[in-house]
């Protein structure tokens, strides 16, 4: 659904889709910081991330913070539970 979003306002825009997770909507965070590192050194520019995990990951925010180190802009989805959510303003 985002890439084909990305498509609409960016047509010309090259994509890398990879799949980490299974069609029932299962997987490991495992997959997702193998792709984050592997999206980081084949030259993506920003890496769109539409999922959660119920617990957070000392190792997908390493992968995170190496891929913003290179310069990739790392998108993330929040607040699609329902509850509301403070946005923190950058100083």
């Amino acid at each position: 659904m985002t890439a084909g979003l990305v498509h609409l306002v960016a047509p010309t825009a090259k994509l890398l889709p990879l799949k980490v997770f299974k069609s029932d909507g299962s997987g490991y965070a495992s997959d997702v910081i193998r792709a984050i590192y592997y999206a980081t050194n084949n030259n993506s520019k920003v890496i769109s991330m539409s999922f959660s995990f119920a617990a957070s990951s000392t190792e997908m925010s390493k992968a995170i913070g190496y891929a913003t180190g290179k310069g990739v802009i790392c998108v993330a989805s929040a607040g699609n539970d329902g509850r509301k959510i403070r946005c923190i303003q950058p100083l």
